[in-house]
């Protein structure tokens, strides 16, 4: 029987409670709480979960272990990057050239499997899911205010 079967649940708690912050936080509290504070909660819930008898020092690192994957480590860094790059581009004007573009060559009747395509070609493009989103969900939301459409449905 391995690790995973044994768990059941168990093991999943830590995710249940990140997502049960994440959405109570912006449901009830309007996004007061960061998705930051969020994780930091489940990553400290989630050293409780051992089944074993480590002590703290070795769940800690047992847990960087883990997280410390490249593909892990890679999808951080893309992350980081593309949020960088969404700053530079919100700070020189190019988020809201984009939305204006976006705007004035879609018909908004047109306008959400628009920009699913352009998304999609971007994405297939580059190779990365999290810095494609990244990158557009500043545009997505500013074409929602601009159309008068749900950010979420947009954003989604």
């Amino acid at each position: 029987m391995n690790d995973v079967s044994r768990g059941g649940l168990w093991h999943l708690s830590p995710f249940f409670l990140f997502v049960s912050i994440f959405l109570g936080s912006s449901v009830f509290l309007g996004g007061a709480i960061s998705p930051l504070f969020a994780c930091l909660v489940a990553i400290i819930f989630s050293l409780f979960t051992f089944e074993r008898g480590e002590g703290f020092n070795e769940k800690v690192e047992i847990f960087v272990r883990g997280s410390s994957r490249p593909t892990i480590i890679a999808m951080c860094y893309i992350f980081i990057f593309t949020a960088i790059f969404t700053y530079i581009l919100g700070q020189i004007g190019a988020i809201d050239a984009a939305v204006q573009v976006g705007l004035a060559l879609i018909p908004s009747s047109l306008m959400l499997p628009g920009l699913f395509a352009i998304v999609g070609l971007f994405a297939t493009a580059i190779g990365s899911s999290m810095g494609t989103i990244a990158a557009f969900l500043p545009i997505g939301v500013g074409i929602a205010g601009g159309l008068g459409v749900s950010p979420a449905l947009m954003s989604g």
